[in-house]
């Protein structure tokens, strides 16, 4: 191709502005509306390529999609014949500035005030591209352009794929570029949003540090993504963004955030700044990045919200916290505003770091709220889990599962008192393969419910969780449920079986079997609570009892006066702050 030639009678043809693997890209005059685009040509020797002309056209459907500030607009699609070639292109908004590569390849890195703007653009892309069921597959610096005034626009969709859908060739060849390309990708498993999460997140981390989370040879790129730790970005990174760059890292998708506007809000944290508002439907909705501010509104204005019946959260007195417990009201234990919450088994959570590590709390006044907690709350337990995740508990008992799929069996002793002491058969292997499934949960000490890929919920039964065997009761596995793997927030046990799952619109959902020990039991759903967008994660228990934390760390006391059959009833106390900074 050559400046000055004309496609279909109206695209002139200016000056090459980039090559790729399939072909390349100029900006180009559109005679008939006197404007500047940008066209992506299709190589000529893949024209007659059907796989190659199939994923030009997907682009085009997918950006059709996608016009919002943030993606690059398609304008047209078509074909023509130059020089007895068939030309296959796309018109699309000629966006202006430089790559986010080149802007790094000048400057070296970006301080997290820099990045972060850049990040919050491209994650509302990516959001809008996952809600339409699409997945990009190749985030890279490359693929950011970023203007004079800071905008950051996403470009090249040649690779997107639907949700849930793995490899797009049958040849093998990892569709991505290696140095974002996730764990999921790398293997040929179905991938999700959470696999843009990923790639987004070594962009972040190649912007703060000057080089990509794992360098060398393809074969110890590749070996970085599914196997090496990631690196720690430069000590100068604030804590909320490197934390939340780990956690982008994470090796197994349900470690990630949920969406990629999840992970630059808990970015946002650690800085100050003020977030924009978005509209849904005739609901005024806050962007997760204002949550930090909106939950603690939602609790000082101490207001009830009530829409056909149901209520919003936060809510509860905090003018007078009840006395009671070892320590005084005033003290809080450390690491409850972070890190993953497992359990709540009279006032019992155990909580496991970005490192693996497990701490041990208990708050001694589970019925009434009051915030008050054990001597000894935070205390490391456990030791050396030798390489292992707790990724389950349930009255003492807990689950943790290795890089190879095995699945451990553990007993702490003294739960109420918080020893370091386990039963004698703790570390004992209890099953594998169990890398298999994308949630795991503890219905009850010895009933693990698992989700797989699929969206498929199994039930499993260990028969005796004293000793920790590796028998399971024969029906373990049956299958009990589907469509698990929708788009959910947090899902977690209450125990006995019960499941509360938060949607993405701020639903809290009561799910339980009529009888959580028989497989074949029919399972009930009710909504029970709106409003539940504000909180990250949460624990629960068979009493009710519901621990919810804030995206800026606060964690709030609930009680769910139903939780055997779920109806929507909540203590007149609801929404007790128990780790008041």
């Amino acid at each position: 191709m050559r400046a000055g030639q004309v496609l279909n009678g109206r695209y002139r043809l200016v000056e090459r502005v980039g090559l790729g693997g399939m072909g390349e890209v100029w900006s180009a005059t559109d005679t008939t509306l006197d404007r500047t685009v940008a066209l992506k040509l299709l190589r000529a020797d893949l024209s007659d390529d059907v796989d190659s002309r199939r994923r030009f056209q997907q682009e085009a459907r997918y950006l059709a999609k996608l016009a919002i500030p943030g993606a690059a607009r398609i304008h047209d699609v078509g074909e023509d014949q130059l020089d007895g070639d068939t030309v296959t292109y796309l018109v699309m908004e000629f966006v202006p500035g430089r790559t986010l590569a080149r802007l790094l390849a000048e400057r070296g890195t970006l301080s997290a005030a820099e990045l972060l703007p850049l990040l919050e653009q491209v994650a509302r892309a990516l959001d809008v591209a996952h809600r339409n069921g699409i997945v990009h597959r190749d985030i890279k610096p490359g693929n950011i352009m970023v203007d004079d005034d800071g905008r950051a626009t996403l470009l090249d969709f040649g690779i997107a794929r639907a949700v849930g859908d793995a490899k797009v060739t049958l040849s093998g060849q990892i569709m991505g570029t290696l140095s974002y390309v996730s764990p999921e990708q790398v293997n040929g498993d179905a991938i999700g949003p959470e696999s843009d999460v990923y790639s987004l997140g070594a962009v972040a981390f190649e912007c703060l540090s000057g080089t990509p989370p794992f360098t060398g040879a393809a074969v110890d790129i590749l070996s970085g993504h599914l196997r090496t730790p990631p690196p720690d970005p430069p000590p100068a990174t604030p804590r909320s963004v490197a934390r939340a760059v780990k956690r982008a890292l994470a090796k197994a998708p349900q470690d990630r955030f949920l969406t990629a506007s999840d992970f630059v809000a808990d970015c946002q944290g650690g800085l100050p700044d003020t977030k924009p508002e978005r509209r849904r439907g005739n609901r005024r909705v806050l962007t997760r990045a204002t949550m930090v501010t909106a939950a603690i509104l939602a609790v000082a204005l101490v207001v009830t919200v009530v829409v056909v019946g149901l209520w919003r959260p936060g809510s509860g007195d905090l003018s007078t916290p009840d006395e009671g417990g070892k320590s005084s009201p005033g003290w809080v234990p450390e690491g409850l505003e972070d890190g993953t919450l497992l359990d709540s088994h009279d006032g019992v959570i155990y909580r496991v770091d970005s490192d693996g590590h497990v701490s041990w709390y208990r708050h001694t006044d589970p019925k009434a709220g009051a915030p008050t907690w054990a001597e000894g709350s935070g205390k490391r337990v456990g030791g050396d889990w030798k390489g292992r995740t707790v990724i389950a508990a349930n009255r003492g008992v807990l689950y943790a599962i290795d890089d190879n799929g095995d699945l451990y069996w553990y007993r702490h002793t003294d739960p109420k008192g918080g020893a370091d002491k386990w039963s004698k058969g703790s570390g004992t292997r209890v099953g594998h393969d169990f890398d298999k499934y994308i949630r795991i949960f503890a219905a009850s000490a010895n009933v693990l419910h698992t989700v797989d890929k699929k969206g498929r919920l199994f039930w499993n039964k260990h028969t005796s969780p004293d000793d920790g065997p590796v028998e399971w009761q024969p029906d373990s596995g049956t299958e009990i449920g589907s469509g698990w793997n929708t788009p959910m927030a947090t899902l977690v046990s209450g125990g006995d079986g019960v499941l509360y799952v938060t949607r993405p619109n701020g639903d809290l959902l009561w799910h339980a079997p009529r009888d959580f020990r028989d497989v074949s039991s029919p399972w009930d759903r009710i909504t029970i609570a709106e409003g539940w967008d504000d909180y990250e994660s949460f624990v629960a228990s068979s009493t009710g009892v519901i621990y919810a934390r804030t995206r800026d760390g606060k964690l709030y006391w609930f009680r769910h006066l139903n939780p055997d059959n779920g109806l929507d009833e909540w203590s007149s106390d609801k929404g007790k702050l128990l780790n008041p900074s």
